[in-house]
């Protein structure tokens, strides 16, 4: 989604044309469908799949959007958030030294206090 706009890539095939129509026809209720998707949390399922290697789930008990996880932070986009946390997880975990997210306790503080409680095990090699 891009604002009110659905964007997509798909391979030149012949039926294209005619997704792209049945997309068209049904504007509003695919952008309904996919502003759903995005704000939902990720099912158990979900999370266990993003987790990189070494990062053993303890608990997840999933919350609905507004919810806080600092005293001046405010999520109401649950599915992004929990999404967006778990994606900087693996980013730090694969390169510790790196400037390009939080550090790993904020990261682990914010998901602990949304609901999803981490235990990491790491190969000794990797031990920061």
């Amino acid at each position: 989604m891009d604002g009110e706009h659905v964007r997509f890539s798909a391979p030149d095939v012949p039926e294209i044309d005619a997704i792209i129509e049945e997309l068209r026809r049904d504007k509003d209720a695919v952008l309904s469908y996919l502003r759903d998707k995005e704000s939902r949390p990720p099912s158990l399922e979900e999370v266990k799949a993003l987790l990189p290697p070494g990062v053993q789930l303890i608990s997840y008990q999933s919350k609905e959007a507004p919810f806080a996880v600092a005293p001046v932070s405010i999520v109401t986009n649950a599915g992004r958030f929990y999404r967006a946390y778990i994606a900087d997880l693996r980013a730090r975990l694969e390169k510790p030294e790196g400037h390009h997210c939080p550090p790993l306790s904020d990261i682990l503080a914010k998901l602990a206090e949304a609901g999803l409680e981490l235990n990491i095990e790491l190969p000794e090699v990797l031990v920061f």
